[in-house]
């Protein structure tokens, strides 16, 4: 039996595969060669004020061979696999080969979505026609003409792409930002006038010292507890304020009746009766109140140790971000010894700001405290001129607990504001008015009945206000003359400094960059 002959029409059909296999193969090597050479170019770009790998701590640059991938996949999306050359364009897109390299699959949907500065208010709109397609193309023409498409962008915005690269591709599904129009000249520019702008208030000297202020009360109240064991059961019981809030109130009702059965509020033969044993009550009620004052002292030093906290790590990020730009464009050197002799005075004139700020931080606590202090004793006076116009026993006990209380607000702010400032004599309040006060406070409750003693009181409260009013202006006087000047001498020596420094920096950076654009670590993290 004569041997099977092979068809003549598969062979011819094998034939042109092979060719058309071979043909895609030699463009796609062509292809590969140009975009080896516009890489090569792309490298010699303006430069990317970015940090390397070890600066930026991990930050993850796309690496060289995914981005040779994705030019390669959009520079070959012009070509037709062989499967189309073979049947046309009416073939079962099912049966193509590589989708991703053939132009008759549908193209993928790109959509720009912006993404604006917290200063900025325009929103511009994705897309003029949300549903439009764009043809790979186009896509390359976007990502080779990336000058003209900055042109357009407003100033302080960055406008993302996404979906870009082949369809498959799943290492870029992230998105893909094009450079801020911010050039270099203008990063360094707004850096350094952020980082005068927070020096200013200078956050770090302030911070030390309010963390050591910080550290200073709660040592004075872990004295204040071993001494008096005023909340505690034993040691290892946990100490809680608001609990103490609670029983303090249940204490000054247990008082109230107290005073109330004892008649002290009319009787004056009663009240000297029972003075004494009233002292003696009132004396374990008003270390609890001081208790409880300095933990809410405490309560706002750390507060503003937070604060301060933030400004000063928002510095060191704008240090940081400062840094890595010198570095990439003069490589961590001086461009000149007039920038290192400005950056050597500039750095002289700081310490010595830092340092006057740091006590002005001081100056600053104790104010707060002997504000808080003053008005604390105009409230006490208030509640006491409202005890003698009271009728009711009940009512008239009752203003005279709120006014004690807030007699003793007032002294705790005033020593705690004079131990702010250990070195400073306070005029206009001496440590025998505070000693007076402190025993016109004890024996208040059975000075209602007395009209002399009652008089005699009231007189040592106005006193006091008036004095601690005297006291304010003069503390807020004495640091505007002598500290704020010297603050304010220093600063405006710095802020000249950094000005020429600034100057000096920014000539250098537009001699050798230019108008290079400005890429930051946190835009190409993203």
């Amino acid at each position: 039996m004569a041997p099977k002959q092979p068809n003549s029409t598969n062979t011819q059909n094998l034939l042109h595969e092979i060719i058309a296999i071979r043909n895609t193969m030699q463009l796609a090597q062509q292809s590969l060669s140009r975009l080896e050479k516009q890489l090569a170019k792309e490298n010699k770009k303006p430069i990317d004020t970015t940090l390397s790998r070890e600066q930026s701590k991990g930050r993850i640059v796309p690496p060289r061979r995914a981005l040779l991938n994705r030019l390669y996949n959009q520079e070959i999306s012009n070509q037709i696999c062989w499967y189309h050359q073979k049947f046309g364009k009416a073939a079962n897109i099912s049966n193509c080969p590589g989708p991703e390299h053939c132009q008759f699959i549908p193209p993928t949907k790109i959509t720009l979505k912006p993404t604006m500065d917290s200063k900025n208010t325009k929103i511009r709109p994705a897309s003029s026609n949300p549903t439009a397609t764009t043809t790979p193309e186009s896509i390359k023409e976007k990502v080779q003409n990336q000058s003209n498409e900055e042109a357009i962008i407003p100033k302080q915005e960055i406008w993302t792409l996404t979906s870009l690269g082949p369809r498959n591709d799943s290492s870029f599904k992230g998105k893909y930002l094009f450079k801020s129009t911010e050039t270099v000249y203008q990063a360094y520019r707004r850096l350094d006038q952020q980082i005068c702008k927070f020096e200013g208030t200078c956050p770090g000297p302030r911070l030390t010292t309010s963390d050591a202020w910080v550290e200073f009360l709660e040592s004075e109240q872990h004295k204040l507890i071993i001494s008096s064991n005023i909340f505690l059961h034993n040691e290892n019981e946990s100490l809680d304020f608001r609990e103490d809030v609670s029983k303090m109130d249940k204490e000054k009702l247990n008082i109230l009746k107290l005073a109330i059965q004892c008649d002290v509020a009319f009787n004056v033969e009663k009240a000297v009766k029972n003075e004494e044993f009233l002292a003696s009550v009132s004396r374990t009620y008003l270390s609890n109140i001081e208790a409880y004052l300095l933990h809410d002292i405490i309560e706002h030093a750390k507060s503003r140790s937070k604060a301060l906290a933030e400004n000063y790590n928002t510095l060191r990020l704008l240090y940081a971000e400062e840094d890595g730009l010198l570095a990439t464009v003069s490589g961590g050197t001086y461009s000149s010894k007039m920038e290192q002799r400005l950056d050597d005075q500039l750095e002289a004139s700081r310490r010595v700001r830092d340092k006057i700020g740091s006590v002005a931080e001081q100056w600053h606590t104790s104010a707060n405290l002997l504000k808080t202090s003053a008005k604390s004793a105009i409230l006490a006076v208030e509640c006491w001129n409202l005890v003698k116009a009271s009728r009711n026993a009940k009512e008239r006990i009752s203003q005279a607990l709120d006014s004690r209380n807030a007699v003793a607000q007032s002294i705790v702010a005033l020593e705690y504001s004079q131990k702010a400032l250990p070195h400073v004599d306070f005029y206009h309040v001496t440590p025998r008015q505070i000693s007076a006060i402190k025993h016109a406070n004890l024996y208040l409750l059975t000075d209602l009945a007395n009209p002399v003693r009652y008089d005699h009181t009231r007189r040592v409260l106005e006193t006091f206000q008036n004095n601690l009013s005297l006291a304010v202006v003069w503390l807020f006087d004495t640091f505007n003359k002598t500290l704020r000047k010297d603050f304010n001498h220093s600063e405006d020596n710095v802020t000249s400094l950094a000005k020429e420094l600034r100057h000096e920096r920014l000539e250098f950076i537009s001699r050798t960059i230019g108008t290079s654009l400005y890429v930051s670590a946190e835009t190409t993290s993203k």
